[in-house]
């Protein structure tokens, strides 16, 4: 499982790379993903418009950030 910061500026939670294609340009290949946010965002973008996360931006101990009720049990 791949998780990057979902795409949304305003959104904010991890999200799940779900699939990846390369698709033709003139200037050459370009890797797409197609993405999926714990709020349900789903994105079809440039693999190189995406942010990886780091362990502290997924466990909330580690970050101290306000997570939705629920927490995250199923991306952890």
């Amino acid at each position: 499982m791949r998780l990057i910061h979902c795409p949304d500026p305003d959104c904010g939670v991890p999200a799940e790379v779900v699939d990846a294609v390369t698709l033709g340009s003139s200037d050459g290949p370009v890797v797409h993903v197609k993405t999926v946010c714990l709020f349900r965002h789903w994105f079809f973008l440039p693999v190189n418009r995406t942010t990886p996360l780091a362990l502290a931006d997924t466990h909330p101990s580690i970050a101290g950030r306000a997570y939705p009720s629920g927490g995250f049990g199923s991306v952890l």
